[in-house]
């Protein structure tokens, strides 16, 4: 039953509008840039970006990916993290490749930006904790 499922979560506050901003304030932003033409000529990007959106969000479920569609300009697709370029796709190249490891590196360090280590308490009384002090969960 219902009941005995959520016993251990006998009641959860409610989000309150406040925390649900400073929740989203702590998100990081990864924003694709790709170029969107009616011509047959030009290269239309959409297709690209969906699969890349779909990649990244399961990659990173936390971060959230936007897409900014540029309809005349330059023939490009590039990837921001939180404003700094991370990915461009080079003009003489025919397909986007992305590499994982340098977005990971960006992503991480813009989580680290975004959420530095708190610290509870004053800064002397949690220098001065030893492990007898934690409490062990059993």
């Amino acid at each position: 039953t219902r009941d005995d499922a959520g016993s251990s979560f006998a009641f959860a506050p409610a989000l309150s509008l406040g925390k649900w901003e400073t929740m989203q304030a702590k998100r990081v932003r990864l924003q694709i840039r790709y170029s969107v033409d009616e011509d047959e000529d030009a290269l239309d990007y959409t297709k690209t970006f969906k699969r890349c959106k779909r990649i990244l969000q399961d990659l990173y479920p936390d971060v959230h990916v936007e897409g900014v569609p540029q309809i005349k300009g330059d023939d490009g697709f590039r990837i921001l993290v939180d404003g700094k370029l991370v990915y461009e796709k080079p003009k003489e190249r025919s397909g986007v490749y992305l590499s994982v490891k340098t977005l990971a590196r960006e992503v991480n360090r813009a989580r680290r930006q975004r959420r530095p280590t708190t610290t509870y308490g004053s800064g002397r009384e949690a220098s001065n904790r030893t492990a007898a002090d934690v409490p062990k969960y059993d």
